[in-house]
């Protein structure tokens, strides 16, 4: 990774080259170490590919006074990873050659990666994977980083069965729920195709699973041995959730075997030899390197850095995340963040902004934002705007957003997110903004989610949901994803002007909270409409499944606590909060300031068309709903093929005709800026 051009660096009208990014490095903290005046200093790297090595950046680096611009001058590629081109890679060696069948043979090229100065120390043991695995109960389980493996775009897949999707299983035994330290991991039930399919196998003994155990929101994987005879599956890590509902919500448990070389059959897969360090892999055709990443190590590393920008680079080959910092004022501009492990961005702090950005091919999620202090309701004044955010979550299943952020009064515009096994985005905190983002193919592998994800908390206020399209959410056969879940009590969120179509499962999941107000969305061709359940009062007054909640002390009565709601700025700025009655005395129950109850909610002049369920599912709300909130002018075209034309819906232009009669039924009803929703320049399309 060497690049004989010149680093240039640009500062106060002098122009200097340097021969490498050391030497620009010292050159730049020198020049701005005694600046007084407001300035900028511009470095520009030639095209070439760097070591992430060089790109370490601390408080040295920068300046309150001083702008640091690093920008990329054509294709700078920056990596902590390994390419192997395609004149090095090689046959099979006969020592593996038996485990493969005869007629996948000819595919099969192989890749020695001690050739290229690796150990074992490099790529280590095979590690649990999964949002919710499991391995850290176990003495013995091995760590390190997963290793990811590439040819050109395409992510390959460690040897499975099956190739595509999952088989299921019953649960025999869930294991020892008990025991803290190494517990027994249990006993499932496999069907007798997938046994006689193991029994061709020449070694069993390093295979895993891949599982969604108990629910199909909790991802985890494990090394796992068989019983054949008595069609017996036992993975060696317990589940999460384990000695819960078995099957919890209806779900069917389901998995995939993987790590098996007699399982090398389809293009994209590959076995890694993790003894010799022969490496094994039917490659696509059109490629022509094999990339991967081995380590946890960071693309570009910031420590209290300040007044920054990044803009042009290439970011790839970690297995952990490209950049994960707290910083101020800080701008990631026009980059292109690919084919890693772990996430692309985390930052936490102030006024930092991530703009018109692709990010592709991630193992977990995308930019996970934290700025602003709720307690005083200061705005962090972080941004992400007009970036590209898609085919993440590759190796993590569960919420691994493409946008998560956290804190108070930050926003996200203009963003298009996609193509993704979970949630797109997940919201924490208060008074952040989302608005003209396109968020579409999300949650294709799960069904209790939502495309955008908010969850458990009382005290939350002030989020803003506007001008947003969300499409196409769901996808596995029978799983009923949401659009937009306001999940176990949240509340306090405004979500108005969205359109919400193609959805499998609810627009709209309110999941007990309190004042959130859903008004003036169109949920057009799509599933379900609105759910609205009461589960902390059902929890607390009846036997709903919620009844933790009748424990004062637990975790959704401490989310009380979470900000200062009975000080100011609180006290006057949301004052049915501060009216919360946390009364002991459970004849209370019925006070619409008890927070058990769905209080205080507007479900109010929302738009149904072509919304393909029994009435019951078009505006499903449990009956203390009617009483605590707001359920009023709401309205439902449904008409088979004619509802498009009743409702004045026009599909060419996604929107609502000017002569609709929605604008005369609800006369507040404003269009909805649909030209302006999506990457600027791009818009909605494909």
């Amino acid at each position: 990774m060497k690049n004989n051009s010149q680093i240039k660096v640009e500062f106060l009208g002098n122009t200097t080259m340097y021969a490498d990014i050391a030497s620009a490095k010292s050159a730049v903290r020198e020049l701005i170490k005694d600046v007084k005046k407001p300035s900028k200093l511009t470095v520009t790297v030639p095209e070439g590919t760097y070591s992430n090595k060089d790109f370490v950046f601390t408080e040295e680096d920068c300046s309150d006074i001083v702008k640091v611009i690093w920008k990329a001058d054509g294709d700078v590629t920056i990596t902590a990873g390994l390419s192997v081109p395609k004149a090095e890679w090689k046959e099979p060696d006969s020592e593996m050659a038996d485990r493969f069948d005869a007629d996948v043979l000819p595919n099969i090229k192989m890749i020695s990666l001690t050739d290229y100065g690796l150990t074992k120390d490099d790529w280590g043991e095979e590690v649990a994977i999964g949002t919710y695995k499991m391995d850290r109960l176990y003495d013995d389980a091995s760590r390190g980083s997963d290793i990811g493996f590439f040819i050109g775009e395409h992510r390959m897949i460690k040897a499975r069965y099956p190739n595509e999707g999952f088989n299921f299983f019953n649960v025999v035994d869930p294991g020892d729920t008990k025991t803290q330290r190494n517990p027994y991991g249990g006993e499932y039930r496999i069907d007798q195709e997938t046994a006689d399919r193991i029994k061709t196998w020449k070694d069993q003994t390093g295979a895993w699973i891949f599982a969604y155990y108990v629910f199909d929101w909790a991802d985890g994987s494990s090394p796992v041995k068989f019983n054949t005879d008595t069609l017996s599956l036992f993975p060696k890590y317990i589940a999460c959730g384990a000695g819960e509902v078995s099957e919890g919500f209806g779900f069917k448990p389901k998995y995939y075997l993987y790590n098996i070389p007699e399982e090398l059959d389809v293009v994209g897969e590959w076995y890694l030899d993790r003894e010799s360090g022969n490496l094994y892999f039917w490659p696509y055709d059109d490629a022509d390197s094999a990339d991967f990443y081995f380590k946890n190590e960071l693309i570009i590393s910031l420590t209290n850095t300040k007044n920054m920008v990044f803009r042009g680079f290439t970011l790839t080959g970690t297995a952990g995340n490209v950049i994960d910092t707290t910083c101020d004022n800080m701008t990631f501009d026009r980059l292109h963040v690919k084919k890693i492990g772990g996430r692309a961005m985390t930052l936490r702090g102030w006024k930092n902004t991530v703009s018109n950005s692709e990010f592709e091919h991630l193992g977990r999620g995308g930019i996970d934002l934290t700025g602003g202090v709720e307690a005083t309701l200061t705005h962090g004044e972080n941004r992400i705007t007009n970036n590209y955010i898609h085919h993440f979550s590759e190796v993590y299943s569960t919420y691994q957003g493409g946008i998560v952020i956290n804190g108070c009064g930050n926003i996200a515009d203009h963003n298009e997110v996609c193509y993704t096994p979970h949630s797109a985005v997940s919201l924490g905190g208060s008074e952040h903004l989302f608005e003209y983002n396109y968020i579409h193919h999300a949650v294709s592998n799960s069904s209790d989610a939502g495309a955008i994800y908010q969850g458990g908390n009382w005290s939350s206020r002030g989020t803003v949901m506007r001008y947003n399209i969300i499409s196409d959410i769901g996808g596995y056969p029978g799983y009923y994803p949401n659009g937009i879940y306001f999940d176990d009590g949240m509340s306090g969120q405004t979500a108005y002007g969205n359109i919400i179509t193609k959805c499998q499962g609810f627009a709209f999941l309110i999941g007990g909270g309190r004042e959130n107000i859903v008004k003036h969305n169109i949920i057009v061709h799509s599933n379900r409409g609105i759910n609205y359940d009461d589960r902390y009062r059902d929890g607390f007054v009846g036997d709903g499944w919620a009844q933790g909640i009748k424990k004062r002390g637990s975790g959704m009565w401490n989310t009380l606590n979470y900000v200062p709601y009975l000080e100011e700025p609180w006290k006057s700025k949301y004052p049915l909060l501060a009216k919360t009655n946390l009364s002991e005395d459970p004849a209370v129950c019925d006070d619409p300031d008890f927070p058990i109850n769905p209080a205080y909610s507007r479900i109010d002049e929302n738009v149904f068309i072509d919304v393909n369920v029994m009435r019951e599912n078009l505006l499903r709300m449990s009956d203390s709903v009617y009483v605590y909130s707001s359920v009023e002018g709401n309205i439902d075209f449904q008409f088979r093929d004619e509802s498009d034309e009743k409702a004045g819906w026009d599909p060419e232009v996604f929107n609502l005709r000017d002569d609709s009669p929605v604008y005369s039924m609800i006369p507040d009803f404003e269009k909805i800026p649909v030209d302006k929703i999506g990457r600027i320049g791009i818009g909605i399309g494909e």
